[in-house]
């Protein structure tokens, strides 16, 4: 297989995980979105601290949820890979209702485990201003 072909496969595969990850967004399913993470995995949201498994990760999605959060989009907009790892970059907005909540960039990091992958890093920064 290409080098060409394996990027866009971790693309494809990624794309699929993204769409799960929404999913579990829209069901208000902290769990589901947890799963989604590798076993060590790790959320920086902005104005938190750093969240380190999948009890922390459940707890900083469902505070989402409980904030009202309703919906989740995301644009990709780079996807690259080396072996198990990959890094993305995209534009996320969020949605409480019919309401623009936030939006802002992201960084991900994916790690293939057990042939499935997972994010294992998850830095967001918000475009609002503080």
């Amino acid at each position: 297989m290409s080098s060409v072909d394996q990027q866009s496969d971790v693309r494809a595969a990624i794309a699929a995980a993204t769409t799960q990850f929404i999913d579990a967004f829209r069901q208000q399913d902290a769990v589901g979105c947890a799963s989604l993470y590798t076993a060590d995995g790790a959320t920086l949201p902005p104005n938190a601290d750093i969240a380190r498994g999948h009890t922390a990760i459940q707890a900083v999605w469902q505070e989402a949820f409980d904030a009202g959060l309703t919906d989740f989009q995301v644009e990709s907009l780079e996807v690259e890979s080396a072996g198990d790892l990959a890094y993305e970059m995209g534009r996320y907005t969020m949605y409480a209702g019919d309401d623009l909540a936030d939006e802002g960039k992201y960084i991900l990091i994916w790690k293939r485990e057990a042939g499935h992958w997972r994010i294992h890093r998850d830095i967001v920064n918000t475009n609002r201003p503080a």
